[in-house]
């Protein structure tokens, strides 16, 4: 699994390798009893990965996950989530327009995964992306890229995540409403249905739309400086 996220932000996405050495690290990791020494030791990362993959091969088929690509290489600069400050919000894109631009993260990703295609036979690649991919993304090496869109999450389903993945409980002040008694305004909810009906009724879960990215970009504003969920850095105005 490789997260393409931190590894732009691990290496700012600036050496043409970094995408081939995390992937090499990535598959050393998991596999130590897979691989031996190499001999004579590679020159370089690249070199070293399509050893690794040909060591793989010897072993079966193997499954190679790219997760969170991006529409552009382009750094977002108005996010309020550290999880989707390498995703571009504009209209427009590299890839949406099929312009190859030289030297982005994302074109030295597409390469590696050539080269790492060519080289295995037995390799299958699964990518995750927030929009379909397009440009010189529509294909890897001699194989066709093939889109499955994934159905959204069942709207408890997603209230559950979102609840699971925020930094602090859940009070009646966030969603507006008023204890019953009194006597436990400062209780926190519990995970249940009250708490899913609150969640799902409520204005942030309008713009989530059921797409696990968003709904955990979202949870991960919710933390102990956040007074209300109604406060919500996305409802504000700045944040549409």
């Amino acid at each position: 699994l490789l997260d393409y996220a931190a590894v732009v932000r691990g290496t700012g996405g600036d050496h043409p390798d970094a995408f081939a050495s995390a992937l090499l690290y990535e598959l050393r990791e998991r596999g130590r009893r897979a691989f031996v020494p190499d001999e004579p030791v590679p020159a370089t990362a690249r070199q070293a990965l399509r050893n690794a993959a040909r060591q793989l091969d010897q072993l079966g088929p193997w499954l190679l996950v790219v997760d969170g690509l991006p529409r552009s290489s382009r750094v977002r600069s108005g996010s309020h989530s550290p999880n989707s400050s390498c995703f571009s919000s504009g209209p427009s894109s590299d890839e949406d327009t099929g312009v190859h631009r030289p030297g982005t993260p994302l074109e030295s990703l597409h390469d590696v995964l050539n080269e790492l295609i060519g080289t295995s036979a037995r390799l299958c690649v699964l990518l995750t992306a927030r929009f379909p991919l397009r440009g010189h993304w529509m294909a890897l090496g001699m194989s066709k890229v093939v889109e499955v869109e994934l159905p959204p999450l069942l709207p408890d389903d997603a209230a559950r995540l979102f609840a699971r993945r925020a930094a602090r409980p859940f009070y009646r002040r966030d969603f507006g409403e008023e204890s019953i008694r009194g006597t436990d305004a400062g209780e926190p909810l519990m995970l249940d249905q009250e708490l899913i009906r609150l969640l799902v009724t409520s204005p942030l879960f309008g713009q989530l739309g059921g797409n696990p990215g968003r709904v955990l970009a979202a949870a991960a504003e919710v933390h102990s400086g956040l007074p209300s969920l109604l406060r919500h850095p996305w409802l504000l105005p700045a944040a549409v």
